[in-house]
C-alpha cells in the first residue's frame, strides 16, 4: 500500500464508498474509451459487469490508461503498447455475438443492450457489489 491507501486497482480491499466511485469511473471509462473511442462494442459482452475476471482486466487497463494519459507519463510507445494490449485483451473476452454471422437486427439489439446495460449498471449491479463489500468488510 502506498501511504496507507490500497491501490485503486485492488477492488477486494476498497471501502464501499470508494468501490462505488470506482465502479462509476469504470463504467464511464468503458463507455468513453472502450466502446466509443476504440469501437469495441462488438467485442464487449453486454453482461461484462458480471464477469469478475473481465472486470479485473478492464480495471487494470483503466489504470494503465490513466498512467499514460492522465499523469503525462508514457509517450507514443506507451500509447501504442496499451492499444495493442487492449486488442489482445478483447480477444479473450467472452463473446457477445458475431456481427459478421448474426442478422443485423440481432447485432443492433446487442449494441442497444450493451448501451442500456451500462446506463442502468449504476442503479442495479453496482449497489449490490457495494453491499457485498460492506458485508465482507464487516466480517473481518
Amino acid at each position: 500500500m502506498l501511504g496507507g491507501l490500497p491501490p485503486r486497482w485492488n477492488w477486494d480491499v476498497l471501502e464501499p464508498d470508494v468501490l462505488l466511485e470506482a465502479w462509476k469511473d469504470l463504467v464511464r471509462w468503458v463507455n468513453d474509451v472502450v466502446i466509443d473511442r476504440n469501437e469495441l462494442e462488438d467485442a464487449l459482452p453486454w453482461c461484462w459487469p458480471h464477469h469478475r475476471a473481465l472486470v479485473a482486466e478492464l480495471v487494470a487497463l483503466r489504470e494503465w490508461h490513466s498512467e499514460i494519459y492522465e499523469s503525462g507519463q508514457g509517450g507514443p510507445r506507451a500509447v501504442l503498447e496499451w492499444g495493442d494490449e487492449l486488442l489482445r485483451a478483447s480477444a479473450r473476452w467472452p463473446r457477445p455475438c458475431d456481427p459478421q454471422a448474426e442478422p443485423p437486427e440481432t447485432v443492433r439489439k446487442h449494441r442497444e443492450m450493451l448501451r442500456q446495460k451500462t446506463r442502468t449498471l449504476l442503479r442495479h449491479h453496482v449497489p449490490a457489489e457495494v453491499e457485498a463489500a460492506r458485508k465482507r468488510l464487516n466480517t473481518r
